[in-house]
């Protein structure tokens, strides 16, 4: 009972921050949330920031330990800074914040023909499907729906999306033609280690119709490409070096080209929190509080009473068997007659 009260009362969400972004606990703060429905509507309202992200690992890469540096403040007041971990989650005013994941999430920033900046941000990558678990790789969409330009001749504004695969510590594969000598241009990489020693994105990129303005729903991490086409006819990516900007040609008026570009200053980690309010949990506590009275009376009180009386030379104490019943939660045995002689 007391679950189900804490589930229609309370509700659950998820929030991403990389180092120095806040959240305020309200539902529009939520990356996803789910309200019960007998939520009253009234959220916390209290501010997090995330300070730092730090992870360490084993020998075979997999994280040992990853914490996340965060402080709380209410209403304009700090209140107080604490490392959130996997097992030591945050709690304040009913609300609990457990720490859920973490990943990469690189400071994309593109610049359109007129020079003009229509994108800088930093993007959440996700396990790649053929590397789950693994943090040597993320997978990762770019979406730039407010492009700014349009290509002569034609009538609706272009918009610009690419698919990314994040290497913080890249690994070479180089690429063999088939003369059987290597090829730079089509050098591809692969993961190393899970430290951000050689970061690489590898680029595809789409341009075209986002779909976004279809009407249906999209998923943000995926990209819809029936209405757009790979910028290079052949479809393969590019490698994009921390620090590098790439420059890419469109067809501009009287002839001419335009160029936009497309640049990597920086590559942040992300912590991924589950954030909950469970009213039920004070009942679940109180339940157990009544529980573990009626065992002590059970054992301890009963049996004392009992002892401390006979040491006194009277009859023993007789507590009311409906009430001990009641307590401990043990059925209560009826009277039986004795010695044929009826207690009635």
């Amino acid at each position: 009972m007391a679950v189900l009260w804490g589930k229609a009362t309370g509700y659950q969400g998820h929030v991403t921050l990389t180092d120095g972004q806040s959240f305020t606990e309200t539902r529009a703060g939520y990356d996803d949330v789910q309200e019960g429905l007998l939520f009253d509507g009234r959220h916390s309202g209290f501010t997090m920031r995330l300070n730092s992200f730090r992870a360490t690992y084993a020998a075979n890469g997999e994280a040992s330990d990853y914490v996340s540096d965060v402080s709380v403040a209410d209403r304009g007041q700090a209140v107080f800074t604490k490392d959130i971990r996997v097992n030591d989650f945050l709690g304040y005013d009913g609300v609990a914040v457990y720490q859920q994941d973490y990943g990469w999430a690189p400071r994309i920033v593109v610049r359109n023909p007129a020079g003009t900046t229509v994108f800088d941000g930093s993007i959440n990558c996700f396990d790649a499907p053929q590397f789950p678990g693994n943090k040597s790789v993320g997978k990762c969409v770019l979406k730039v729906p407010d492009f700014g330009y349009t290509i002569p001749g034609f009538g609706q504004s272009l918009q610009i999306g690419a698919t990314m695969l994040v290497y913080p510590d890249a690994v070479v594969i180089p690429s063999v033609s088939k003369g059987g000598g290597i090829d730079p241009a089509r050098t591809l990489f692969g993961p190393g280690s899970v430290l951000a020693r050689n970061p690489i994105i590898e680029l595809q990129l789409w341009v075209g119709d986002l779909g976004l303005n279809s009407g249906a729903p999209q998923n943000v991490n995926a990209l819809d490409t029936a209405r757009m086409q790979p910028y290079f006819a052949d479809a393969h990516v590019l490698p994009l070096a921390l620090g590098q900007t790439l420059p890419f040609q469109l067809p501009g008026a009287n002839g001419q080209t335009a160029q936009f570009t497309v640049s990597f200053p920086q590559l942040h980690q992300y912590s991924l929190f589950m954030v909950k309010r469970d009213n039920g949990v004070a009942l679940v506590y109180a339940s157990f509080g009544l529980v573990m009275a009626g065992l002590l009376i059970k054992l301890y009180l009963r049996p004392l009473l009992e002892r401390r009386q006979k040491r006194r030379g009277g009859v023993a104490i007789q507590l009311d068997p409906r009430w001990t019943a009641a307590v401990s939660g043990e059925p209560q045995r009826e009277e039986s007659s004795v010695a044929g002689v009826d207690r009635r």
